[in-house]
C-alpha cells in the first residue's frame, strides 16, 4: 500500500462480535502514518497534484486492519470502507464476513446519506469452481474459508470476486502468487 494513514477506532468484530480499538490504514489525505479518529480533520498537501491528496466533499476509500486480536479473524481485502465529509472521517463502515469492500486506487465519491457497499468474496453456500485452473473449491487450502484459501495450482480464492471485472492477475496473463511467497 506504500505510505498511509491510520484509523484508530473501536469497531465490532465481524466473527466474535467483540468490540476492540483497531488501527485502520487507509490511503486519503496527507499521506504520514498520522493517527486520525472517527470525527477529525484530515491534513492535507494541496501542493500535490496526486488526485488522493486533493480535498474531497463527500467520498469513501478502502480501509485495511491487521487480524481481530481476539478472535484473529483477518481478510486480505477491503474489510472497512472509511467515509469522508467536508475533509472529516464522518464514518467506519464494516464489511460482513466474506464479503469486502472494492479496491480503488483514489477516493470515490459519494451521495449524501449513501454509504458504500460491499461485495462479496464468492457466491454464499455455493462455491464456485477456482476460476484460475477450474478445481472445486475441496481442492484449495481452506475449503471452509474461501476467503483466507489458496487453491492447490496458487491462485488465491480472496481474488475470486476480481474475475467479474477483469482485475485478477490470472486475467492479465500474470502467474497466481503461491502461498508464502
Amino acid at each position: 500500500m506504500g505510505i498511509f494513514n491510520i484509523l484508530v477506532a473501536r469497531i465490532v468484530c465481524p466473527r466474535c462480535h467483540q468490540r476492540e480499538t483497531r488501527h485502520i490504514q487507509f490511503h486519503h489525505g496527507r499521506l504520514d502514518l498520522r493517527e486520525y479518529r472517527l470525527g477529525d480533520l484530515l491534513e492535507w498537501d494541496e501542493t500535490n497534484p496526486s488526485p488522493t491528496m486533493t480535498r474531497t466533499t463527500r467520498a469513501w476509500y478502502p480501509g485495511y486492519a491487521d487480524p481481530c486480536p481476539r478472535c484473529g479473524f483477518d481478510t486480505p481485502l477491503g474489510g472497512f470502507a472509511i467515509v469522508f465529509d467536508d475533509g472529516r472521517i464522518a464514518e467506519l463502515v464494516t464489511a460482513p464476513i466474506d464479503h469486502c469492500f472494492a479496491d480503488l486506487i483514489e477516493a470515490e465519491p459519494l451521495a449524501l446519506g449513501v454509504l458504500p457497499t460491499p461485495s462479496p468474496l464468492i457466491e454464499p453456500g455455493n462455491p464456485a469452481p477456482c476460476p484460475a485452473c477450474g478445481a472445486e473449491y475441496t481442492q484449495s487450502t481452506d475449503p471452509d474459508n474461501m476467503s483466507r484459501s489458496v487453491c492447490y495450482c496458487g491462485h488465491p480464492r480472496f481474488y475470486d470476486y476480481k474475475h467479474l471485472d477483469g482485475t485478477c492477475p490470472c486475467d492479465s496473463g500474470a502467474a497466481p502468487q503461491q502461498p508464502g511467497v
